[in-house]
């Protein structure tokens, strides 16, 4: 990092521009070397650009860091963020699940052992492979090999032992899919066999050791929607004709890698106009290979269905007349995902119905399953073993092997629109009526995200955003929790914040925390999950100092703002704290919500009706932040990277007209802005993103809105990291400086930083947390001179497995007396 460093420039005088030249002087006579007492020598800052060269010696810390704490006891749920594309294999003791992951903020592959109950071995799991997705999975009988893509469309496969523990990885040369299609996989008594279609079909080889057999990808022909199985002799390759999807494919592959035939063996075909086939699974056993699809008649009357046929050892087609597994009639989706796998001397289907994938997302779905006997006949009745209007599922997989099949998928019913998916992976054994006992849940903590903090005059009040209450019909909920100056927490379970809503309005997002003079009112966006309604309402709830929710239902301040495509990285209204009340402030149009201590919610506006179109009701989220100098409020915002100042009287009314002037110099580029009051200033801090550094600036304001620097202070400068981030509660003024915190690259993760700025804006840099946890900025509240830091911190060990928020307190070191 370089060394924090003022940059000057000429003073102009006016207000929203420069003081001028003899309030400079007097300014700058005023300035003073800042003494510092070493008080934790952990606590520096370390250099993050590529500069090789020895770090300077660190100055002694102006902050002591207290241990880290969490706001909240752990409870085991749903598992946080997405899980989604599982893949199942059995080896003779266990089954290997394996699937896709973003609860650790990157795409993973995830994976955990299945016992031959249906019980998890590891209800929360571990990563296997970073940065993946879209794995298959087989075993040889002890082993297993995973095959998953990566993001530039490459196949790798990883060894996976018997115990759990991954073997050793590699690239399949030549296996590139240009459209995102999973690949299958089969084992076939010597190596296993991969094959993919994107409208080519190919397959490859690779040895139970790890080894990548012959050539690499080897073209067949034109396919897509692939399957294959081993039949005892030969491994049968099907695909869909990718030409016109009119025919299903076959081809038999010889254990020593021998393309049987070369030209494919039609297993079904038509000739119908407007008729499809979707989708294309096999299961072989004893010797005869059951082969099954999904078929779309866009004709009117639109009709769907799944059909099957059986191949033997041959290639001999048995039914030349399709076996009707399942119709129906009526557009109401289309049959995805077939699977076909073995109970027993039965074939056991399954697949998705009313699914229509886009952009990889699915809709929520039924899933079904049927069985045949080895002579095609029906063997009892069609079941739903996941219902759409109740619990919809999606990504069905299955297994056969153990005792009975497993059938695993993503569990949906946490899912809005493309907007918001919080899948939960699912799955049960299926016996011959249905679903054999309750089904396994892939769990760990909940998502926590986003806290905010306020003193209330007893205790620091801290509210967040958070998943415990997944599958509930709720994506996310506020809850709060109370700090006492001292460190305890009391409520260790939390406060569930008033959060009824109706229609698509049930995602609760960012809060923002500010007192009234008597209580703690807490602000949210309620944020539908419609790419037809897109919208967020602002609402807010009172909490007492005894910690009693005052609001059963949230107070609205009929603020609507458009919500970006994924709201939990908006900016909320700003809450300004008053003597006898609470004050909402648009950023945009500076409209105002007062709300009193009786939580009486008065409007300086008068609310668009529903019936306008959104582009008249619906105000833009702004990145906004504020700061108050004891009586008037300071409300800043960046539109188009530039830094605007609004002054507010206590009651939120503008000071100015025009309300707005320009703080930032030219040429800088504000991402996210903070601010605090230092007595005699406001303290105005941005993440500054202007090339070639990400940097972190600093410039005063007079509580009349003259600026005081006539260029920003560097605070901190970074150099290839993308992850500095700035709170709009990074700054608060302590006992003796203004501090400030933002997040930043670390040596193995992202990390918290922290700055003590005195009267003159010279710079004292301190580290907050080294522990190789990814965490986001945090938050600051001061009392007595005694800073709480709350921030949300991913945690991947198990119980957790999730983002979760902590706090540390923050004491200042005195300076020493000049």
């Amino acid at each position: 990092m370089s060394t924090p460093r003022p940059m000057s420039a000429l003073p102009q005088h006016s207000r929203g521009s420069f003081l001028g030249a003899r309030a400079l002087r007097s300014l700058c006579s005023r300035t003073a070397p800042l003494a510092l007492l070493l008080a934790l020598s952990a606590c520096v800052e370390v250099s993050f650009s590529h500069d090789t060269s020895p770090n300077p010696p660190s100055p002694p810390s102006a902050v002591v860091v207290a241990d880290e704490f969490a706001l909240s006891n752990p409870a085991t749920g749903p598992a946080a963020g997405l899980q989604n594309e599982p893949a199942v294999a059995w080896n003779g003791t266990y089954y290997l699940l394996v699937w896709h992951d973003d609860r650790s903020g990157s795409s993973d592959l995830w994976f955990t052992r299945v016992a031959a109950d249906g019980t998890l071995l590891d209800s929360v799991g571990e990563r296997l492979v970073a940065n993946a997705f879209d794995p298959v999975v087989a075993s040889d009988g002890a082993d297993f090999l995973v095959v998953y893509s990566r993001h530039d469309g490459t196949h790798e496969a990883a060894r996976i032992s018997a115990a759990g523990v991954l073997l050793g990885q590699v690239e399949i040369p030549g296996a590139h899919v240009y459209v995102r299609r999973r690949s299958r996989i089969a084992f076939d008594g010597q190596s296993y066999v991969i094959a993919w279609g994107d409208g080519n079909l190919s397959y490859t080889r690779v040895s139970p050791q790890g080894a990548v057999l012959g050539q690499g990808a080897v073209l067949v022909g034109k396919g897509l929607d692939v399957d294959l199985a081993f039949d005892g002799t030969n491994t049968l390759l099907v695909a869909i004709d990718s030409a016109d999807r009119t025919r299903v494919m076959g081809y038999r592959l010889s254990p020593q890698g021998v393309l049987l035939n070369t030209t494919p063996l039609v297993i079904a075909s038509t000739s119908a106009p407007l008729t499809q086939y979707h989708s294309v699974g096999v299961g072989c056993v004893g010797g005869l290979c059951t082969v099954a699809w999904g078929k779309v008649d866009s004709e009117l009357p639109v009709a769907m269905a799944v059909e099957a046929a059986r191949v033997d050892t041959q290639a001999t087609v048995l039914d030349p007349q399709p076996i009707v597994v399942w119709e129906t009639d009526g557009h109401n989706g289309e049959p995805q995902r077939v699977q076909v796998g073995i109970d027993g001397q039965n074939t056991l289907l399954v697949w998705e119905f009313g699914a229509y994938e886009y952009d990889n997302h699915v809709a929520p779905s039924s899933l079904r399953a049927a069985r045949l006997s080895p002579q095609g006949t029906p063997v009892g009745a069609t079941f739903t073993f996941a219902e759409r209007s109740s619990t919809p599922g999606a990504h069905v997989t299955l297994a056969s092997g153990g005792p009975s099949p497993l059938a695993v998928w993503s569990d949906q019913r946490d899912k809005f629109d493309v907007i918001y998916e919080a899948h939960d992976l699912t799955g049960v054994r299926l016996g011959a009526n249905g679903p054999l006992g309750a089904p396994f849940l892939v769990v760990g903590a909940p998502d926590q995200r986003h806290p905010s903090v306020a003193f209330d005059g007893d205790s620091f009040m801290i509210a967040w955003s958070d998943g415990r209450n997944g599958q509930s019909g709720a994506a996310t909920d506020i809850v709060a929790t109370r700090v006492s100056p001292e460190g305890d927490l009391r409520d260790p379970e939390n406060l569930l914040l008033g959060t009824t809503s109706s229609g698509w309005l049930r995602w609760d997002v960012r809060p923002a925390v500010s007192t009234d003079g008597e209580n703690t009112v807490v602000g949210w966006l309620t944020c539908d999950a419609s790419e037809m309604e897109s919208e967020c309402l602002h609402q807010a709830a009172r909490v007492s100092p005894a910690g009693a929710v005052l609001d059963a239902a949230p107070l609205s301040t009929e603020m609507r703002f458009d919500r970006i495509s994924d709201a939990r990285f908006m900016s909320p209204p700003a809450l300004l704290s008053g003597d006898s009340y609470v004050v909402s402030v648009s950023p945009h149009s500076l409209h105002r919500a007062r709300i009193d201590q009786a939580g009486q919610v008065t409007l300086s506006f008068v609310p668009p009706a529903d019936t306008l179109p959104p582009a008249e009701r619906i105000e833009p989220a702004t990145v906004s932040a504020t700061a108050s100098d004891g009586t008037n409020h300071l409300l800043l915002r960046s539109p188009a990277s530039a830094i605007e100042g609004a002054r507010l009287s206590p009651d939120g009314e503008p000071l100015d007209d025009p309300p707005w002037f320009t703080l930032s110099p030219p040429g800088f580029h504000a991402h996210r802005l903070t601010a605090a009051f230092n007595g005699a200033h406001y303290v105005v801090v941005w993440h500054d993103t202007t090339p070639p550094a990400s940097r972190i600036l600093a410039m005063r304001v007079t509580p009349d809105g003259a600026v005081v620097d006539p260029a920003p202070v560097v605070i901190a400068e970074y150099t290839g990291c993308d992850a500095v981030e700035l709170d709009r509660q990074g700054a608060v003024h302590g006992a003796h400086r203004t501090l400030v915190a933002w997040r930043a690259c670390g040596a193995n993760s992202s990390d918290l930083f922290g700055a003590a700025l005195d009267a003159d804006l010279n710079v004292a840099t301190f580290r907050i947390t080294d522990d190789g946890s990814p965490d986001h900025a945090p938050a600051l509240a001061v009392h007595d001179g005694k800073i709480l830091a709350v921030y949300s911190s991913y945690r991947a060990a198990a119980p957790l497995a999730a983002e979760r928020v902590y706090g540390r307190f923050l004491t200042e070191v005195a300076p020493a007396a000049p």
